[in-house]
């Protein structure tokens, strides 16, 4: 896969650096879970599932993190810090005095217990959707064509011989729909 190349160590398992460089391309220099920016000498790889529970160094299961978000995870399951994450309100509440005088003169607000949604989550329904648009729309067209050409429309720009002289499979959906 990726063996002889040059390789990285931090604190854990050793990745080799063209997954590093994978990964961080793949999530087009996020950091996973919060969705910042982060440089690449900044990032840290982190594992979806981590090895202490099974989980492989393959790409699948990297994800690049920002130091606080992978220092806050530590080896937590996904769901364990999801839920640690959900917490730090209450903890806050009960545990800071200036959390709570900042609630009191209304510099923050208490959502109604908060959900966390990760970057890559969001990221990967968005991608969902993207694609979806995209067959929805040659559907409309494909559909449009068909109806036009048995009914023969005068000046229709989905004719086959139309101006544009493009039959529906070549038409190519606009990338920022």
């Amino acid at each position: 896969m990726y063996e002889g190349e040059g390789k990285e160590k931090m604190n854990g398992p050793i990745i080799p650096k063209k997954m590093r460089e994978n990964a961080y391309e793949r999530f087009k220099g996020h950091c996973a879970y919060c969705g910042k920016q982060i440089k690449y000498s900044e990032m840290e790889m982190d594992f979806l599932l981590p090895v202490k529970y099974g989980g492989k160094i393959e790409i699948e299961n990297l994800l690049p993190s920002c130091r606080v978000c992978n220092r806050y995870r530590k080896n937590r399951k996904l769901e364990q810090f999801r839920s640690s994450l959900e917490l730090i309100p209450k903890i806050l509440t009960r545990d800071s005095g200036a959390y709570r005088i900042a609630k009191q003169y209304g510099m923050i607000q208490d959502v109604p217990k908060p959900s966390v949604q990760f970057w890559f989550e969001e990221e990967k329904h968005r991608a969902r959707e993207q694609t979806f648009a995209k067959g929805s729309i040659l559907d409309a067209m494909n559909t449009i064509s068909a109806f036009c050409k048995t009914h023969d429309c005068d000046d229709c720009p989905m004719e086959i011989n139309c101006s544009h002289q493009l039959e529906p499979k070549n038409w190519i959906p606009d990338e920022n729909l």
